[in-house]
Parts: C-alpha cells; structure tokens; sequence
C-alpha cells in the first residue's frame, strides 16, 4: 500500500468522524430540549448528554473499523479489467467566481473580471464501473489495455488504477 493509498483511507475515516460528530450534536439537542422542557438541567440532562457522547463514539468505531484495518494491514486486492473508454473533461467550480458587493466595490474593479476556477476530471470506463481518476493514472493507460483496478483489502475503496505490466 502506497502513501497515496493510505492518504484516501485517512480521507474516509475524516468523513466518517464527520459522521459521528453529527450523531453526537443530534442527540445532544434532543437531550437539552428535552431537559428544557423537564425544568430541570440534573441527573437527566448529564446522563442523555453522555450517552450520546458515548453511541457517537461507538458509531465512529464501528463505522471505522474496516478503515482502521486498511491502514494496519496494508494489504490491496487487484482486479484485472479491461479499459474500455477514458475521458478528459474540463468542468468549472461552483461558486468560485462569486462577487463580494460592497459600498466600495467601484474603488476595486478587478473583482468585476474573476474568472471561475477550473477543474479537470478524468473519467475511465470498464465493462462494469466508472472510476474518477487521477492525471497521471489516465497519462499511463490507452483504450483497450489490461489494467488493474487497486481497491483496499477490507473496506473495498476503490484506490486507484494500475497498468499491467505482466
């Protein structure tokens, strides 16, 4: 497993606290509304309140635990699969060319002109599956090339393309 590979599962564990977190701000306003209507902030109001702290962090733990493996394992499955089309597309940002207005904005007229950013995306096509990939990923291999499809052991996240070389 390369530090890229590594790099991606760290990216879905972030998502995957990003997840728990949520559950954890969810059950907390629950407990405090319903503390709020109790009239009382006591025992009631603590023991909600950890609880939900608590399955938060069990849910990011069992969420994360094929993830975890990933990392600690460093083992990939790779598949063999024929590229059947690959695809270059220039798409634009949403919202990078916004405009602050303010009272002065007159005084400032090079923000009249920005431009949206860029955003490349390269796509490959297989008989079953799309995949995004990267520039250098779809530098290497042609239509109608064996390549193999890179995928983590557990989780099963897709981590790249390689060509064939056997």
């Amino acid at each position: 497993m390369t530090d890229r590979d590594k790099k991606t599962i760290k990216g879905e564990i972030i998502r995957r606290i990003f997840s728990a977190i949520t559950y954890v701000l969810v059950t907390f306003l629950i407990a405090f509304l319903i503390a709020v209507f109790q009239d009382k902030f006591g025992l009631l109001f603590l023991g909600l309140s950890a609880l939900s702290v608590i399955t938060g962090v069990l849910l990011f733990i069992y969420t994360s635990r094929k993830l975890r493996s990933d990392l600690k394992d460093g083992k990939v499955t790779l598949i063999r699969k024929v590229l059947k089309d690959k695809i270059y597309r220039i798409d634009y940002e949403p919202g990078s060319a916004t405009m602050p207005v303010t009272i002065l904005s007159f005084l400032t007229p090079s923000i009249f002109s920005r431009k949206m950013k860029q955003v490349d995306i390269y796509t490959a096509w297989t008989e079953e599956e799309k995949y995004d990939i990267t520039k250098e990923d779809f530098d290497k291999i042609e239509i109608g090339d064996e390549i193999l499809i890179k995928r983590a052991y557990n989780s099963d996240i897709f981590l790249g393309i390689e060509n064939n070389y056997a």
